[in-house]
């Protein structure tokens, strides 16, 4: 009898360890399935420094909620950000408007594909010798970026102003100085200037005027609103985008990217750093 008592006791004990471990497996399961449906995914983004970059830091908290480490590249020109997005460096860059993207697009055969647009930044004119653009003397010298997708946008906006007028049936935002008919001014074109030396050219009070982009302008201490003699209004069509690699516009990282930079809280924080210098949107 004992010793059919001992076998009960021991198979009894060993269902109750095997049914003890089964439960521990399905609970450590559970927990690792848990683990990995929440683990963290690392977006990298490059940007320029102002206002791209301070406006994705500002996106950080925002992101990591949503499971998404945004690691933030800066770049102080226009050429490189494009190249580490072919070379798979970063996963997306937000540092150009539309014309540019298309006309990289065209001249290296990038593919890249506009994921959505954030902001906008109005091109201004500075100069440190005269406070209005009618006051710009006959022959004046005129500095601008070296940036041909730029020079459609500065063209019109002088064009606007009443300093030029371009030929009719362009595409306004492809234009370009041999596109200007009138120039009763004699206005002089100095197209030789990387975008980011503008800043320091116009300290130096070099030229008559300079044109200069807003990312620019603002990260050297300018404000757009302030201290330009003239500026594009809201209604610029050179909206600055997220880009990447085509396809990758339905990454769920990507999307989630977008949604968090058109929120409100963004959106808010871009009015009020900026102060309308630049300009939100949310398409």
């Amino acid at each position: 009898m004992k010793k059919w008592l001992s076998v009960f006791f021991a198979l009894t004990l060993a269902f109750v360890l095997a049914a003890c471990g089964t439960g521990n497996d399905k609970e450590n399961a559970g927990d690792s399935g848990d683990k990995a449906s929440k683990e963290t995914k690392t977006l990298v983004v490059g940007a320029s420094n102002v206002p791209h970059a301070e406006i994705l830091e500002e996106a950080k908290p925002l992101l990591k909620e949503k499971g998404i480490d945004l690691k933030i590249e800066t770049f102080q020109d226009y050429v490189l950000p494009n190249k580490s997005l072919a070379s798979k460096e970063l996963d997306a860059n937000y540092f150009q408007h539309i014309p540019y993207l298309n006309a990289q697009n065209e001249e290296f055969g990038y593919g890249f594909v506009n994921a959505g647009g954030i902001h906008i930044e109005p091109i201004g004119v500075y100069s440190k010798k005269y406070k209005k653009l009618s006051d710009l003397p006959e022959g004046a010298h005129l500095i601008m970026s070296n940036s041909v997708a730029d020079h459609g946008r500065l063209l019109s906006l002088l064009e606007k102003e009443g300093l030029i007028k371009l030929k009719d049936g362009i595409d306004k935002t492809k234009a370009e100085i041999k596109d200007v008919v009138e120039n009763p001014k004699k206005l002089k074109f100095d197209a030789n200037y990387e975008a980011a030396l503008l800043p320091q050219i116009y300290n130096k009070g070099e030229g008559d005027a300079v044109l200069i982009n807003s990312n620019y302008a603002i990260d050297a201490g300018l404000n757009p609103l302030k201290d330009s003699i003239a500026i594009e209004d809201k209604e610029s069509p050179y909206v600055n985008v997220i880009a990447v690699r085509k396809g990758d516009e339905n990454r769920e990282e990507i999307k989630t990217l977008i949604e968090v930079l058109h929120s409100k809280e963004i959106q808010d924080f871009i009015l009020e750093k900026y102060d309308g210098a630049v300009v939100p949107v949310s398409e």
